[in-house]
């Protein structure tokens, strides 16, 4: 406890209500909260598997990796025995799936993939998860949410209903009358990426659906120009 004194810990569920992006409400447990840009208490150790350039040193991603899987370890044992749904969950039907990067897979860095590789290794080593990591796949580009402005990710759609299943390849065999946790990195509402990934997951045959991220930006009147 004393190594996460530095967030903003909120470790809560709340849920997700439906809207034109998502049909039902699901959960949504959180680490932290995130606060304007650039504050300590901000999980900033997620702007490294953000890198573009591919450049960050190994040393970088390996801290960075282990304390994503801390917090990953941590989440997990305090609410797996508060979720009812998976209470009989096994690796056989418990999985855990990463909302895709706005870029297509052929051009992400090494970099951009290290968050879903350690997601996947978190879940092949824990006793009651499988991992299903590659069951959603994107293969045309979209807009990056972060970013209001600039060359990058400037080749793609903005968020709109159905966007995840027109843009990705959907593994349905890895997620079909599964419980699936939905993993990202920050959810900010209203943004819709996830309560469309959500949707997609669901479409495909997922039997519930949990949305875990690192943290929940606390207002949205933040402004995009300064988070990178």
């Amino acid at each position: 406890m004393d190594y996460f004194s530095r967030f903003n810990m909120r470790y809560g569920t709340e849920y997700i209500e439906p809207n034109n992006y998502l049909s039902q409400k699901v959960p949504l447990v959180y680490f932290c909260d995130y606060l304007r840009a650039k504050e300590p208490s901000n999980p900033n150790f997620l702007l490294v598997f953000k890198n573009k350039d591919n450049i960050q040193p190994i040393p970088m991603l390996e801290k960075a990796s282990s304390i994503l899987n801390l917090i990953l370890e941590f989440t997990f044992s305090v609410h797996f025995g508060k979720l009812n749904y998976t209470q009989k969950a096994s690796k056989n039907n418990l999985v855990m799936v990463c909302v895709p990067r706005s870029r297509k897979e052929g051009e992400l860095t090494d970099t951009q993939k290290y968050f879903r590789k350690t997601v996947s290794d978190f879940a092949k080593n824990h006793p009651l998860i499988g991992d299903a990591t590659s069951a959603i796949i994107r293969i045309k580009n979209t807009a990056t949410t972060h970013l209001s402005r600039g060359a990058y990710a400037t080749d793609g759609n903005m968020p709109y209903p159905g966007i995840t299943k027109d843009t990705c390849y959907i593994d349905e065999s890895q997620i079909k009358g599964k419980y699936v946790i939905l993993v990202d990195d920050i959810y900010t509402k209203s943004v819709n990426v996830v309560e469309d990934c959500a949707q997609a997951l669901l479409d495909y045959g997922a039997y519930k659906v949990m949305v875990f991220t690192i943290a929940k930006t606390k207002k949205f009147e933040v402004n995009l120009d300064e988070l990178f």
